[in-house]
């Protein structure tokens, strides 16, 4: 059943509160429900090693 509830949430059938109900009603576990809701609330950190790339300079045309 989990992986089910999963995909709908992922694709937007089931909402937060679809997914607290399945919860309550013990149809998935706490761990379950936090595999669905928690990756969805987390923050991503900055990534600062990152190194720009440059940009080719834009050929004209002469008209």
């Amino acid at each position: 059943m989990f992986p089910t509830i999963k995909q709908y949430f992922e694709m937007g059938l089931y909402k937060e509160d679809d997914i607290k109900l399945f919860l309550d009603t013990e149809m998935i576990t706490q761990d379950e429900y936090d595999q669905i809701i928690v990756p969805e609330n987390e923050t991503v950190e900055p990534n600062n090693d990152l190194v720009p790339i440059d940009k080719p300079e834009e050929d004209t045309v002469d008209e």
